[in-house]
């Protein structure tokens, strides 16, 4: 069994004061005076907002903080008119002085303590649930014995104080919070929906089965969890930062959206639904979702079996160090066997490399959004282009030009490779530069790509392979 590359053409803490405003006003004459006794607990990551009262005095009130006390956590100022307000950043404890002078340059002083906690929970984020899915939470960094509470509930779900929640029937947004026995908190958010990769499953006995891995390490020296999340950080897909095997919310619902797109495009490549689901007139070929199918077994990486029911073919996306080749795979004439596209078997790299696709992807088509990567504004237009609505102009129109456009050429590239595990060999040199299996395959989300008559009759005939 040989194997077939494809080649392309290069082608505050500060004090703050200021005039006018004043708490909750007051009397005319006499003194001001705080009212405020205590300051309530600070979150990380969470908007923090306390009024300070003051009575008595004339009004406008000014504001500021003595230097004799603690300066504000950070990410929290107090503002002109006796605000304290911000998203903190970081845990701290502080012992701050509020001074408050009115109209008559009359003062009142107030020593006051503020907490902030960064309260952690685990997973940090699921991106996408569907219905009935259990997830188990924990927490840490507070005062341990947490609570675990359902403030925001949209699917009907349910969870235990201890943290187990399961996800309701209906479409929605939950919000799950974990509260430490002083009361400090934090939350996460979890879309429940349908799955968007329902339709891709395996269709054991009538359909030769594919599943495309996408969490593998093949860079020598990897700054990212996986290969696949360190082109998505080129694309702005992905924050820089977000070096962990769990990105930010925004990260994790784009990651979900390239590969979702990329198998759509597959699956229409192969003749059938960008849902993934069979079509009239498409091949006996199935592409399944990201967790894999569920069931079966497949080769050892970089490995070749021969072919019996519940055995599934795996191609990986991962780094290649391969000048201008962009895929490897095995090369299975007549598609008698099952294939592990993926490893370094004899030395030869097998599998598609994300990186090299990358390169003449940005050099024919030069978008990114690496400038300005998604964030948490990007999160709710994220999940309604995940769950198929139409992205909306602007923000959302450039972030899914990057997912879409890079996920179409990297399936194009997909059902190549997986092409030549099927039995197809290379078109000629001179077919056009949509064709599939050109060894020169053009690299840019405005080509039209198909496989040509002949290679399409091939399929028909070696799909499904024998012993399926």
């Amino acid at each position: 069994m040989a194997r077939w590359t494809l080649l392309l053409p290069v082608l505050l803490a500060a004090a703050c004061s200021g005039g006018g405003g004043g708490g909750s006003g007051g009397p005319t004459g006499g003194s001001p005076s705080i009212q405020t006794a205590a300051l309530q607990r600070g979150n990380v990551g969470h908007t923090y907002f306390q009024q300070i009262a003051v009575s008595g005095g004339r009004a406008p009130y000014s504001w500021w903080l003595s230097s004799s006390g603690d300066a504000l956590p950070a990410g929290i100022d107090l503002t002109a008119d006796g605000r304290i307000a911000g998203i903190p950043t970081q845990s701290a404890v502080r012992t701050v002085i509020l001074v408050v002078q009115d109209a008559q340059g009359l003062l009142d002083v107030r020593s006051l303590n503020l907490e902030v906690r960064d309260i952690e929970i685990s997973p940090s984020s699921t991106a996408n649930l569907v219905p009935g899915s259990v997830v188990s939470f924990s927490a840490s960094g507070g005062n341990s014995s947490y609570l675990f509470t359902l403030p925001t509930n949209q699917s009907g779900a349910s969870v235990t104080t201890a943290g187990s929640y399961t996800a309701g029937s209906a479409t929605g947004v939950d919000v799950v919070r974990a509260t430490d026995a002083d009361g400090f908190y934090e939350e996460v958010a979890i879309q429940v929906g349908d799955d968007p990769f329902a339709g891709f499953s395996a269709r054991w006995g009538t359909t030769d089965v594919w599943y495309v891995q996408w969490s593998t390490v093949y860079d020598p020296t990897p700054n990212y969890a996986t290969d696949f999340d360190e082109v998505l950080v080129a694309l702005g897909l992905r924050r820089p930062e977000s070096t962990g095997a769990s990105g930010t919310e925004a990260d994790d619902l784009a990651r979900l959206l390239v590969i979702r797109r990329t198998l759509a495009h597959l699956s229409t490549y192969y003749g059938n639904s960008a849902q993934g689901g069979p079509q009239s007139g498409g091949l006996a070929i199935s592409f399944v979702k990201p967790g894999g199918p569920g069931a079966g077994s497949t080769p050892t990486v970089g490995g070749v079996v021969g072919a019996s029911p519940l055995r599934y073919n795996t191609i990986c996306i991962r780094y290649g160090d391969t000048g201008s080749v962009v895929g490897t795979a095995w090369l299975d004439d007549g598609n008698a066997n099952i294939e592990h596209d993926c490893g370094n078997p004899s030395g030869t790299p097998l599998g598609i490399f994300a990186n090299r696709v990358l390169s003449p992807y940005l050099a024919t088509f030069n978008n990114s959004i690496a400038g300005n990567p998604v964030g948490p504004s990007d999160v709710d237009g994220l999940r309604a282009m995940l769950y198929g609505s139409a992205p909306l102009p602007f923000r959302q129109q450039a972030i899914w030009n990057v997912a879409n456009g890079y996920g179409r050429v990297l399936a194009a590239v997909l059902a190549h490779e997986i092409g030549h595990s099927l039995g197809l060999q290379h078109s000629n040199p001179s077919a056009g530069s949509g064709d599939i299996m050109n060894a020169s395959l053009t690299v840019s989300p405005s080509v039209a790509y198909a496989f040509n008559a002949t290679h399409w009759a091939s399929l028909l005939s070696n799909l499904p392979g024998p012993n399926r």
